[in-house]
């Protein structure tokens, strides 16, 4: 009973969100929702996982087709970020906390390199990934960006993405929460 009430308040959340205006085309903000809940309820990130949840009448190579179409527009993960820093800014106040981490582990993905853990000093293979969230009050946490990069596909350094994802985040979020403090960060 506690999952079902979870997964309906879960659902709720997800149409308000996109219902709410957006700079996106309708197709994209389409494609948005659906690739979300049908990664929420596949639990996977494969495409053609994805095409297949979709239940659409096409046939599983033509939905995967309209799926990397869609995705591999020119600006479209940009134009994702962009929307959604300008949705989730107005959920930001003062007495918020911004947190970033990087470093996922992953075993089969492109641009994987051998980085050192700090925690456990041992040498494994990760995806840099550059994450920013915002903690409120209530210890809810907000997504704010996610940045998957790699110095194989083109990233100059870690300072570079995380200064880049900084700058980013904070021209929506001007003096909310701790973004006045990220100005020292970039000078």
């Amino acid at each position: 009973m506690k999952d079902k009430i979870l997964a309906k308040k879960i659902q709720i959340q997800i149409s308000a969100y996109f219902s709410t205006d957006s700079s996106l085309s309708k197709p994209e903000i389409r494609m948005k929702k659906d690739m979300v809940i049908v990664i929420l309820k596949s639990k996977s990130v494969f495409v053609n996982q994805i095409a297949s949840s979709l239940r659409e009448s096409l046939k599983l190579k033509n939905a995967t087709k309209c799926l990397f179409a869609q995705y591999l527009k020119e600006d479209y993960a940009k134009n994702i970020t962009t929307d959604h820093l300008s949705k989730a800014q107005h959920g930001v106040s003062n007495d918020c906390f911004i947190l970033m981490d990087g470093k996922k582990h992953a075993k089969f993905m492109e641009g994987l390199e051998f980085v050192k853990n700090g925690d456990t000093g041992t040498i494994d293979l990760v995806y840099n990934v550059l994450n920013i969230n915002v903690i409120n009050k209530h210890k809810e946490i907000t997504p704010l960006y996610s940045q998957a990069y790699s110095y194989e596909k083109g990233a100059l350094s870690s300072n570079n993405e995380i200064k880049s994802a900084v700058r980013r985040v904070d021209n929506y979020l001007k003096e909310k929460g701790c973004s006045g403090q990220n100005q020292t960060l970039l000078n």
